[in-house]
């Protein structure tokens, strides 16, 4: 008796990959992001679309714009938008924007792996705000030499977990992470 293994082996080796890729739900693996952000389309659609925390699924963003990645136009230009917490801080995109409280010397502390899944929002060029943000809109210096918004007191960070325009999933993190109103104040 004969048995055809070739087609068995690429299913099982298939389907090991597969699982090796899924990781595990709780909170520290599901909060961690390669080292590599995809920066492109090929390499995003290869990338995990979902994760959770806290209890909480959300969408990872596959785009470097979404992500803060350096390809995002207009971003040193923050707005206002309407949102179920109400009048929140926003990038050039519509992304929310959030502030770590861990932060409150002014110096953004959120680096390494912190800052994949709370990208910073880079600074390039001069910082504009739009109408009825009454915070004063600054930069700062990262760690690594990199300039970030700030806006008041607070450096500005995007959340991984937030997929589109006005998605607030990031907000009361681990009682850290809150978006920011038009003073520049963070909303808890």
């Amino acid at each position: 008796m004969t048995m055809r293994t070739g087609p068995l082996f690429a299913l099982l080796a298939t389907g090991t990959i597969a699982l090796a890729a899924c990781g595990s739900d709780n909170y520290s693996s599901s909060y961690k992001t390669p080292a590599a952000a995809p920066t492109t389309a090929t390499a995003a659609a290869a990338a995990p679309t979902t994760g959770s925390g806290y209890g909480n699924a959300y969408a990872i963003p596959t785009t470097a714009a979404a992500s803060g990645g350096a390809a995002a136009t207009g971003a040193s230009s923050i707005t206002l938008a309407d949102s179920k917490l109400g009048k929140i801080v926003v990038d050039a995109k519509g992304m929310t924007l959030y502030a770590f409280l861990k932060d409150s010397s002014g110096t953004p502390s959120c680096s390494g792996a912190c800052a994949n899944t709370w990208p910073p929002a880079a600074a390039t060029g001069t910082p504009t705000a739009g109408s009825g943000i009454s915070g004063t809109l600054t930069t700062v210096a990262r760690p690594d030499g990199t300039m970030q918004l700030k806006l008041g007191a607070w450096p500005l960070y995007r959340f991984s977990g937030d997929a589109a325009a006005g998605d607030t999933n990031g907000q009361g993190t681990a009682s850290v992470w809150y978006v920011v109103g038009p003073d520049g104040q963070p909303i808890k």
